[in-house]
């Protein structure tokens, strides 16, 4: 508990070890992650866990485990997600994914630019994949796939059909 002790009397991480302990005196259980300062400017993640011993009022178990390498790694995650959201938002090309009634649940800023419609209004349930396809249109049978009835290619090319009807 020597490390609880270094939480800033009013910080969040001392908070959330007061609320435990008070949980934990009233008879419950409950854990915390919380981060303590170290002497060097570095940060310590610790999930904190209080387990009351029914058996004697005030007596409770604390367990402390060191989750720092995973609060780093979820930071690291965290981080390379937001700059592959970047990389498909901003990409040269378009992107999309649909269900599979060929409801859109993902169109970049560049495709829906493309098709002349803002990519949230992209995701409106009432827009089909089909809905922009222009020329022989889709295969019914396979509303997710932007090709007509009849290709068996994995890829090729299709014309898209904006909004106001150009292509």
């Amino acid at each position: 508990f020597a490390q609880i002790d270094r939480l800033s009397e009013h910080g969040d991480g001392a908070r959330q070890f007061a609320l435990l302990r008070e949980i934990a005196n009233a008879g419950g259980s409950g854990h915390a992650e919380i981060c303590v300062p170290g002497e060097l400017g570095d940060r310590q993640w610790l999930k904190v866990s209080a387990f009351a011993l029914g058996y004697r009022r005030g007596y409770v178990l604390w367990c402390m485990e060191d989750i720092t390498s995973r609060r780093q790694m979820e930071q690291v995650l965290t981080e390379e997600r937001a700059k592959l959201i970047d990389f498909l938002e901003n990409a040269l090309i378009g992107f999309y994914a649909v269900d599979a009634a060929g409801a859109f649940e993902y169109a970049n800023g560049t495709l829906a630019g493309w098709l002349g419609l803002a990519p949230e209004d992209m995701l409106d349930s009432r827009r089909r994949l089909a809905d922009f396809i222009a020329g022989p249109g889709t295969d019914p049978q396979k509303p997710w796939n932007p090709f007509r009835r009849g290709f068996d290619g994995s890829q090729g090319e299709v014309t898209l059909r904006r909004m106001d009807g150009g292509e």
